[in-house]
């Protein structure tokens, strides 16, 4: 039997914890559905322990992976040390690499972003620019249990719901791969040091300027006091969450086929049946149509929250949200969208053909009055005064509706007949000066209409191309 000293003794037992990590990592990457067997793959390389512990694993799981090194042009000739690093990293190990400079103070400074933010937006730009150029479906990025504690803390401290703090996903639908998420950053660093793998260390990564720095450095050691497995406990808990949070998703999802309608600038939901909805599926139903809509990004749960209280608010009760985009109250409607802009007009009325914007108004004669279809109207030629106009509408705009008791603000009608705010603005008048002798498609006035003693009937038709609904 063969002995060992203690030297040897802890060599060996050095050596099974690298062998375990590799074979910890392969089944990480086939039993998750990482990667199949010679499939390419892009690694993420910034030469760090993180990065050249991933690239080593997946050399020894088989894969040749090209290597993606971005220059975020922040820290001067520590940044060109970094890409000097990588090159002859993937020099010596026989692989591609690619050094990709992004401009990230530049794209900070126009976007009002924070340097972190900058930095990932335009990381992960390179890395999908990269991936179309090669050809290359998969891209493996070299987070681990200690990145998923910090964006957990993260996302707790800036306000989340279920999905944010299920944390970063292992494998996501874009083609992201995190094959290290199973390790913690002390294994990480215990593997290269095994192995013999030089990195290098980014300086900023000292500086608490930063938030996630910040969370490192003073907040996870604070609360380790309390829990010394403390990011292995957060990260267990995010996958909990992600699964609870696929669950309600696809409950979720299901119902806004139901009950979102996509127009030409949002989403409108039925808010009669979306306040029957639990209130978990609810807020991911509203979730679904802000991403749609406008992407997620800076969007927080008090904002989700702010949207289903207009569940209980007035018609015409608005909030904004990001880029413009708002969600708003209408009626038995929720509108998560952009505002309608509003296409003012003016034609004579005559028989023919007109364009008015968006719309194709067709006025004709007609040998007999027929039943309303769609958008139109029918009128005594006879009856409509010269000077009559076909227009939007207008502050002051007064109508006597026929079955009317007598004539009454149009603002009033369009609300007693619970017309959005929005389709108001969409409609088209015959009007002569202020009265409205024809609201197309909604009524007509007892001064135009069609009676027992109309000789000229004239029908006057509108078609709408693909106009949105808005708020």
């Amino acid at each position: 039997r063969r002995l060992y000293g203690a030297k040897g003794a802890a060599r060996v037992g050095l050596n099974s914890s690298a062998h375990a990590m590799e074979q910890k990592f392969r089944e990480t990457l086939f039993k998750q559905g990482m990667l199949l067997p010679d499939e390419r793959v892009i690694a993420a390389v910034s030469g760090g322990a993180d990065s050249v512990c991933m690239l080593h694993l997946l050399l020894e799981a088989g894969f040749s992976p090209s290597v993606i090194h971005v220059q975020h042009m922040i820290r001067g000739a520590e940044a060109e040390r970094d890409a000097r690093f990588v090159s002859a990293l993937c020099r010596r190990l026989g692989l591609e690499c690619g050094i990709i400079y992004k401009d990230v103070p530049a794209l900070a400074e126009l976007k009002g972003l924070s340097i972190e933010e900058a930095a990932r937006t335009l990381r992960y730009e390179a890395l999908f620019e990269s991936a179309q150029k090669l050809n290359i479906k998969k891209i493996a990025v070299a987070h681990n249990i200690n990145d998923q504690a910090e964006t957990i803390l993260l996302r707790l401290i800036r306000g989340s719901g279920l999905a944010g703090l299920a944390g970063m996903q292992p494998v996501r639908p874009d083609g992201i791969i995190r094959p290290l998420m199973g390790f913690t950053r002390a294994e990480i660093e215990q593997y290269c040091s095994i192995k013999g793998l030089d990195y290098i260390q980014d300086s900023t990564n000292f500086s608490e300027d930063y938030s996630r720095n910040y969370v490192r450095g003073q907040l996870i050691p604070l609360m380790e006091r309390l829990n010394p497995a403390l990011c292995r406990v957060l990260a267990g808990s995010a996958r909990i969450m992600a699964e609870d949070e696929a669950y309600l998703s696809g409950q979720a999802a299901a119902d806004y086929k139901k009950l979102a309608e996509r127009t030409e600038t949002g989403v409108i939901l039925d808010a009669e049946e979306l306040k029957k909805t639990a209130r978990p599926i609810a807020a991911r139903i509203v979730r679904f149509a802000v991403e749609e809509v406008c992407g997620l990004k800076d969007i927080t749960a008090l904002h989700i929250e702010s949207v289903l209280g207009l569940l209980e608010a007035q018609t015409g009760k608005w909030l904004p949200l990001k880029r413009g985009a708002r969600a708003c109250r209408n009626y038995a409607q929720l509108f998560i969208g952009f505002p309608q802009k509003t296409e003012e007009f003016c034609l004579p009325f005559a028989l023919g053909e007109f364009d008015a914007g968006a719309r194709r108004i067709t006025v004709s004669m007609a040998e007999r009055l027929n039943a309303r279809a769609g958008e139109e109207e029918y009128v005594d030629f006879s009856k409509v005064p010269d000077g009559s106009v076909l227009r939007s509408r207008r502050p002051g705009d007064r109508i006597f509706p026929l079955g009317a008791p007598g004539e009454k603000k149009l603002k009033d009608y369009l609300i007693d007949k619970k017309v959005p705010r929005a389709q108001r603005d969409k409609l088209v008048l015959l009007a002569c000066g202020g009265e409205v002798l024809a609201v197309l498609g909604m009524t007509v006035s007892v001064r135009a209409c069609v009676d027992e003693n109309t000789k000229n009937i004239a029908v006057i038709k509108v078609e709408v191309n693909n106009a949105g609904k808005g708020c």
